[in-house]
């Protein structure tokens, strides 16, 4: 895994260091951790078609600007709430976030 995190680190900062990109970059994953939120609070509530609705949002959008680990994980989630698996949306939740976390602490 950490060799995993240090190739997607030196791929990120070749990216991030184009200026045209970073402030795109920073806007997308502050907007990721909105997401984030809205899918939390979606999961308590149990509401699976604002899951389902979130989670495709996170597959198109983190596909859009090249993360295909986010986009993975948000057609997962998509999945899981379609079969209204609270533990694996949790999980997916919980990996998106320290993925987002870690994206996000790359300057």
């Amino acid at each position: 895994m950490v060799a995993f995190i240090k190739s997607i680190n030196e791929s990120i900062d070749d990216w991030i260091n184009d200026s045209d990109y970073k402030e795109l970059i920073i806007w997308y994953l502050d907007s990721e951790k909105q997401t984030i939120a809205s899918l939390q609070n979606a999961l308590e509530k149990k509401d699976y078609s604002t899951l389902s609705y979130l989670a495709d949002m996170v597959y198109g959008h983190g596909g859009s600007f090249g993360f295909m680990f986010i986009s993975n994980i948000g057609k997962a989630i998509e999945l899981a709430a379609k079969s209204q698996d609270d533990v694996q949306i949790a999980a997916l939740i919980s990996k998106l976030s320290d993925y987002v976390g870690f994206l996000s602490s790359v300057k």
